[in-house]
């Protein structure tokens, strides 16, 4: 078998599998008709990238909204977007190289040991597609205090960068990019607005500081976020420091899920838009979460034994590519990829027993 038939069906076998996603597992999987030496070269062998996954996800895309429609003319909320964000792929166990290190998790509040994923997810019609992807490299050691401690070479945004230009080469048809405030810098908003010629929505920090006119700019009259007056619910039009152009910005007040309650800043340099079209597009950031929680839970993309970077990061492009596919069926059977899953499950669990009562008579 080629390797591109290796590889439809090592992703194939992450969907399937709910064990440890080995080249053995497959090939049993399939009666031995693989070697898992077959699946061990093509996962050594090749070196998938970014620009593999664009090329899976393409079709779907130019189906779902072709270049040939206005999709600027659609209402704001149905438009396509484009969020940004990183997950830590958890590899506690595995030796450590400039992919499988140390890497601090903001949710959590400490340093995990895995590998640091950092994709760029396409959203339009329910439909969620992972277009771009980049793994952190900490490929430069330093010494510190004594200590040896592992640097990344390209930083998170450069990342970002990266991907906004070339899909913006491709002529992905997206309106607004979502991120979230570790990616809000006068680089990245440079390139969305002035680059692209698209719109930004992302949180700030609230130590940011701003102009509430243009005059006040000019003359230096700078302000903190927290002194801004949000008496009124409309988005207010500022201009922050270090950033050519005004944008909108807007106070969301949320509910936790204990009751209490939290604030986020949001900014947009689209001027059109509503304090509620602004907080509903940036609720559609949500949906990079749930393809986190997916490609974890229903893919199994931290559950490769795989130890060398090549092999690593080529199981990641299948989770990737399997996490597509997963999209394709469950947009024809209308269910979501863990209601998919139980399809797959509940079956498999009922042959097991069936193999046990017999095992057991």
């Amino acid at each position: 078998m080629e390797n591109d038939g290796i590889l439809e069906l090592y992703a194939d076998f992450l969907i399937c599998n709910n064990k440890q996603a080995s080249a053995t597992n497959l090939s049993h999987m399939v009666d031995g008709k693989v070697s898992h030496d077959s699946v061990t070269r093509m996962l050594s062998g090749n070196e998938f990238k970014s620009i593999d996954l664009w090329h899976k996800a393409k079709s779907i895309i130019r189906e779902v909204c072709p270049i040939t429609d206005n999709y600027k003319d659609m209402p704001v909320l149905d438009q396509p977007i484009l969020s940004i964000d990183d997950t830590i792929i958890e590899k506690p166990h595995s030796s450590e190289n400039e992919l499988t290190c140390w890497h601090y998790d903001h949710c959590s509040g400490r340093s995990i040991r895995g590998i640091n994923l950092v994709s760029a997810l396409w959203v339009c019609k329910d439909w969620s597609l992972p277009v771009a992807y980049d793994l952190v490299h900490k490929d430069v050691i330093t010494t510190e205090d004594g200590e040896q401690k592992r640097k990344s070479g390209k930083t998170k945004i450069k990342m970002m960068l990266d991907f906004l230009q070339i899909l913006h080469q491709n002529c992905l048809p997206v309106t607004h990019i979502v991120f979230d405030s570790w990616y809000s810098c006068q680089e990245v908003f440079s390139m969305v607005k002035n680059k692209m010629g698209k719109h930004f929505v992302c949180p700030i920090k609230s130590n940011r500081m701003l102009a509430l006119s243009e005059s006040d700019k000019l003359n230096g009259k700078w302000i903190h976020l927290d002194q801004v007056d949000f008496s009124g619910k409309k988005a207010i039009k500022v201009w922050l420091k270090g950033v050519a152009f005004p944008v909108l910005l807007h106070k969301q007040v949320f509910t936790n899920k204990d009751e209490s309650t939290g604030i986020i800043y949001l900014v947009s340099d689209n001027l059109e838009l509503t304090a509620q079209e602004i907080s509903a597009i940036y609720e559609k950031r949500w949906k990079v979460e749930e393809y986190h929680k997916s490609i974890k839970s229903n893919i199994g993309i931290e559950k490769s034994p795989a130890h060398t970077v090549r092999t690593q990061s080529n199981h990641i492009f299948a989770s990737l590519y399997a996490f597509i596919k997963l999209e394709k069926i469950g947009h024809k059977l209308k269910k979501n990829h863990f209601a998919i899953q139980n399809l797959l499950y509940i079956p498999a669990l009922q042959i097991a027993y069936k193999l046990y009562v017999n095992l057991c008579a």
